[in-house]
């Protein structure tokens, strides 16, 4: 299976922590949709991506996933509910290496808006009274300011979750976390 990834997964701290290792991770842009900023509230700055036929999406394609990682992620993303995975055409995709093609029946899935999220967006704007934001998400600006709070408060607690444990074991890298934790640690110390 292999999957693309445009927001927090594309970031190896949070797939790596959540699934394992991931064989190869590979710069990729995806046409005809766009990525926006799902706010829920001050400290909600996650993405969605939706059809929007103007616009090139950045992310990662990640490659070779296993049945196992693919819960996990569905889990993590809320598959069904706050988003759908959905098949995309290899044809969307550009910067992928020269060996994937259409003719080898690969195909690349990508989580999309689902109707829960889009349900909880409208309900907020409404409840602030103005039209739903249509703010693109920046990664970059993600990486910089959100990324060690994002770790902490949701990855982290994702990991000691008795749910997650229970339905996944508790099989993730923990020397892999703990360095991370250190490195966003010595983050918020030089800030």
């Amino acid at each position: 299976m292999n999957i693309f990834v445009y927001g927090t997964l594309m970031f190896p701290e949070v797939a790596r922590s959540l699934a394992g290792k991931v064989n190869q991770m590979t710069p990729a842009r995806l046409t005809g949709y766009a990525r926006y900023e799902a706010t829920l509230g001050e400290k909600a700055n996650f993405p969605f991506v939706e059809l929007d036929s103007d616009q090139t999406v950045a992310g990662q394609v990640l490659f070779g996933i296993t049945s196992r990682q693919l819960a996990i992620f569905d889990w993590f993303e809320g598959e069904g509910e706050w988003y759908d995975r959905i098949e995309i055409s290899i044809e969307q995709f550009h910067g992928l290496p020269k060996k994937i093609d259409a003719n080898n029946n690969q195909s690349i899935s990508c989580y999309v808006i689902g109707k829960t999220l889009r349900r909880q967006l409208e309900r907020y704007a409404a409840q602030m009274n103005r039209p739903l934001l249509r703010r693109l998400w920046d990664p970059v600006e993600f990486r910089q300011h959100w990324l060690p709070w994002y770790f902490w408060n949701t990855v982290v607690p994702i990991l000691q979750d008795p749910q997650f444990i229970r339905q996944f074991g508790q099989r993730y890298d923990s020397k892999y976390v703990a360095e991370i934790c250190q490195k966003f640690a010595g983050d918020q110390s030089e800030n």
